[in-house]
């Protein structure tokens, strides 16, 4: 029984993090600053093309 509730705590944890990526990515940053969030990190640390 405790294997199950970790495995099920692990893939909730998984999927909410996924989430939370994928509004992170998608939202225009001043869609942040707008409902008060100003401190996330930059999406544009990683650009290779310049």
């Amino acid at each position: 029984m405790d294997f199950e509730i970790k495995v099920f705590v692990s893939v909730l944890s998984c999927y909410s993090l996924f989430v939370i990526y994928v509004v992170w990515a998608y939202v225009p940053d001043r869609f942040f600053n707008k409902i008060g969030i100003i401190y996330y990190p930059s999406k544009r640390v990683f650009n290779c093309g310049k």
